[in-house]
């Protein structure tokens, strides 16, 4: 039984191979039915939107006790999103990490 999982990208190039109909988040999910940890960057929560957010949030979810979103950024509204929707899609979590990166303040600045 597969009890924990740990994904993160190294670089920021993501796979842009999705569906427009199809969301990648049950096609990531459909062969961990019993994960109780898992530990995921915020460069592959902007992977698992492609597609869209499923209405209903997969089965191998609902067990998970531990997650741990790492490297995220606020800058990006639909990962946080993503964050938020991985959150409320695991009824039996007891442990949450969040882990967010900096941004300089000239960027910031540019930005505004």
């Amino acid at each position: 039984m597969l009890e924990k999982v740990t994904v993160a990208i190294l670089g920021r190039r993501l796979l842009n191979d999705t569906s427009p109909v199809c969301s990648n988040f049950p096609k990531f999910f459909h062969y961990m039915p019993s994960l109780l940890e898992l530990d995921i960057c915020g460069a592959i929560l902007e992977y698992l939107i492609k597609g869209g957010l499923p209405e209903s949030p997969p089965t191998a979810l609902y067990n998970i006790k531990s997650l741990n979103i790492l490297s995220m950024s606020l800058r990006n509204a639909e990962v946080v999103s993503s964050a938020v929707y991985l959150i409320t899609s695991c009824p039996k979590l007891q442990d949450l990490t969040l882990e967010f990166y900096q941004v300089s303040v000239g960027i910031l600045l540019n930005l505004l």
